[in-house]
């Protein structure tokens, strides 16, 4: 028995059907995919948060196929804007154009810019197993230690990876900075072509539908037997609760501590003018002061995310010092961000703002297993329990699995 219906519960699905094992899938929601969503509105794909798939992310193999998602992809660097102007700062090994740009660019010192590339390179020739078991610091820690200057920490480091985290102070494990900086490295952030519910709907279809039941909100959980609000009972030998961690902690009668979870607030806008990059990379505000975090335009690495002659505006806000969303109207955040990226946002229509009350989950260390069985035959899965990522979805799946057929 599985309850939730996201990439934790849709691969577990996946595994235990490989495997022909007898399965129901219990979701609450009329869908599957849990926080990776996507609406249709008017022609543009609305993508729950901004979202993005890493195509270095190797937990969803066998099951999840880039070529079939069609997926568009990021430039591997990101123009910064700073008080000097906005420059680009690049991968310039993957991306030769972006070699002049990155040398030029004020984001950073030479030194800096040094101390990156060798970072990078470094955490290459590191298998996943050593950054898991190094020393844990903050990460902020982390980079003094390297010696990073205040400049490339507030210009780049703290915009990128603060959305990266939900996190501005970059308070995460430095394992798993060190972990998503190795995977940025090898890989590019992608966009499936019909939005980021491309991903749980291409798992969905590989599932028996007879066994999924979808609408059934679970009431409660008595051993192995669950009952459900519209009064079905379920029974089986394990019950895999693969729901985010404040629905999985409710069910179980639990309480949580204040801070379980980051949220994040996305501002959609269309607009008919040309988007003024030209390359399809995230636009960072490095100045730590402000309200918005990133802006990007989604259809400029998808063209499916706007109707013909239009294009999408995606802006990301910064959370405030207590952790919490910036709440502002759609008009002040055109505003801010026109200013925050010297831009005319005039001509902007408002589209749908997104509030991600449950963005990513607060983890103080990154351990591992990604499961755990809290009475016989209960087991709980999730990235709150491996590291906040869809990559950490898929694998706390797969741990679970592993550990179950191999038991």
């Amino acid at each position: 028995m599985i309850i939730g219906g996201g990439l934790t519960g849709l691969m577990c699905a996946l595994h235990l059907q490989k495997h022909r094992k007898d399965y129901i899938l219990v979701e609450a929601a009329g869908r599957v995919g849990g926080r990776v969503w996507t609406d249709f509105q008017d022609g543009f794909l609305l993508d729950r948060g901004f979202q993005v798939y890493l195509d270095s992310y190797d937990q969803g193999i066998p099951y999840l196929d880039l070529t079939e998602l069609d997926v568009g992809y990021f430039s591997t660097g990101a123009y910064i804007q700073g008080s000097p102007g906005r420059s680009y700062f690049g991968d310039p090994l993957r991306e030769p154009s972006a070699l002049l740009p990155t040398l030029i660019s004020s984001a950073a010192s030479p030194l800096d810019k040094w101390k990156l590339f060798r970072l990078a390179q470094s955490l290459k020739q590191k298998s996943d197993e050593e950054i898991w078991s190094a020393p844990e610091v903050p990460t902020s820690a982390f980079l003094r230690s390297l010696g990073f200057s205040q400049k490339v920490q507030h210009a780049f480091l703290a915009p990128f990876f603060g959305g990266v985290f939900l996190d501005d102070s970059l308070g995460v494990s430095s394992r798993l900075f060190q972990f998503l900086y190795k995977r940025f490295a090898l890989g590019r952030a992608c966009l499936p072509r019909q939005g980021m519910a491309a991903i749980p709907q291409q798992l969905f279809r590989q599932l028996d539908p007879q066994r999924i039941l979808l609408h059934q909100q679970v009431a409660g959980l008595e051993g192995c037997e669950i009952k459900t609000e519209s009064g079905m009972t379920l029974r089986g030998r394990h019950v895999l609760c693969a729901m985010d961690q404040p629905s999985a902690f409710s069910l179980m009668g639990w309480r949580l501590e204040k801070k379980h979870s980051r949220s994040t607030r996305v501002y959609y806008f269309a607009t008919e003018e040309n988007p003024f990059l030209d390359r399809p990379a995230l636009l960072l505000n490095g100045n730590p002061e402000g309200p918005i975090r990133h802006m990007s335009f989604p259809s400029l690495i998808q063209p499916s995310y706007a109707p013909t002659g239009w294009h999408l505006v995606s802006v990301t806000t910064r959370n405030d010092i207590s952790g919490h969303v910036t709440e502002m109207n759609e008009k002040t955040i055109a505003l801010k961000a026109g200013e925050a990226f010297d831009i005319n946002t005039q001509n902007w229509n408002f589209l749908r703002s997104y509030h991600v009350l449950h963005g990513l989950p607060v983890m103080a260390s990154m351990t591992g297993p990604g499961f755990m069985e809290i009475k016989e035959g209960v087991w709980l899965a999730g990235d709150y329990l491996t590291y906040p990522s869809i990559n950490g979805a898929f694998q706390s799946a797969n741990q679970l699995a592993s550990h179950l057929l191999a038991d």
